[in-house]
């Protein structure tokens, strides 16, 4: 009560709106969100995730076939959604770690769903499987990379 008596009249009838800027530009809004992870120098955009990464591009492409649950470039992770008939069904989970195309740069995690009536399991795929979705993914990466520095040479 004491702070409500000692504000004035004429502040109780203006309200104060904050508006808001929303910036569309993908590489400034990185640039801003990267502002607070770097501790020594000028963020580096290219060290974020973001569409043109090309391991990204071979991964979408890799598994274009299957229906997206989940794909957050700047989390760097893939998540695609149940595929195959009602009997039995994929999903597979990319997780990246780095830029850079090396085979350390990705993890690929496959699962599937076995039903029998109204029963269903989920299993987590042997290696195997992973290992050969990750390779697919490893060269269609290497194909975008060459396009790429042939395109710069030209």
């Amino acid at each position: 009560m004491a702070l409500i008596s000692c504000a004035s009249k004429e502040n109780t009838d203006v309200a104060i709106v904050e508006k808001k800027i929303y910036d569309v530009n993908i590489k400034s809004k990185a640039e801003k969100n990267a502002g607070g992870l770097v501790i020594f120098g000028k963020p580096k955009v290219e060290d974020h995730f973001s569409a043109d990464n090309i391991l990204w591009k071979a991964t979408s492409k890799t598994l274009g076939f299957m229906p997206v649950a989940s794909a957050d470039y700047q989390g760097g992770i893939y998540v695609t959604d149940w595929y195959g008939n009602d009997k039995e069904k994929i999903k597979i989970v990319v997780n990246f770690y780095s830029r850079e195309l090396k085979v350390t740069s990705i993890d690929v995690r496959s699962f599937k769903k076995i039903c029998t009536g109204e029963k269903c399991e989920e299993i987590e795929l042997k290696n195997e499987f992973s290992n050969k979705v990750k390779e697919s993914i490893i060269r269609k990466a290497i194909e975008y990379n060459v396009e790429k520095e042939k395109s710069k040479k030209n």
